[in-house]
């Protein structure tokens, strides 16, 4: 499974495809994507545009699609854990 978030499914183009040389190589293609069967799109917003995205890049990748909106939440959840974890690495190392 090839996983995409928001950012990589707007920026696939970009990031993927011509990061990978796919534009100017696209035998590598089966090289790269061979073993994979689908794309699976974590949305953390609610945005079509973002889903036509995944879809649009599965259809390059030859792979069937699949999307799962996951929100935001576990994100806010982890962010007062991570903060906390880093003042208590701060603190022993006297900063």
């Amino acid at each position: 499974t090839f996983y995409l978030t928001d950012f990589l499914a707007k920026h696939f183009d970009a990031l993927v495809w011509q990061g990978l040389g796919l534009e100017d190589h696209p035998e590598l293609l089966s090289a790269y994507f061979g073993n994979y069967r689908r794309v699976v799109l974590f949305s953390q917003t609610v945005d079509q545009d973002t889903v036509n995205a995944g879809k649009v890049a599965a259809q390059k990748l030859g792979l069937l699609f699949e999307h799962r909106h996951v929100g935001l939440k576990h994100f806010a959840e982890a962010i007062p854990v991570l903060y906390k974890s880093m003042s208590k690495l701060n603190e022993t190392k006297g900063e």
